[in-house]
């Protein structure tokens, strides 16, 4: 899911990015922060292209997931869950 949001910043952004990883029992939560103050533009993939699927895999996998935004920055962020999982 990382690879993903720092593939978008790659091909989209073009910026600098930074990511932050932090876990509070049971959540882990993780951001990606680049240099792009301009909207993500959200549409469906096409059925015949290889691209478009990072943020459709994020919603499939993730709890919950969202975009910041301020006036220099754009970070997406996703929480994954623990809770209910078997512990070894």
């Amino acid at each position: 899911m990382i690879s993903e949001l720092v593939t978008n910043v790659f091909l989209h952004a073009r910026t600098d990015c930074v990511i932050h990883a932090a876990f509070d029992p049971p959540i882990l939560t993780v951001m990606v922060t680049d240099e792009d103050t301009h909207e993500l533009s959200l549409h469906a993939p096409s059925t015949t292209t290889e691209d478009g699927r990072g943020l459709a895999i994020i919603t499939a996998l993730a709890d919950t997931w969202g975009i910041q935004h301020d006036d220099r920055a754009k970070t997406v962020w996703f929480h994954l869950s623990d809770a209910g999982q078997p512990q070894p």
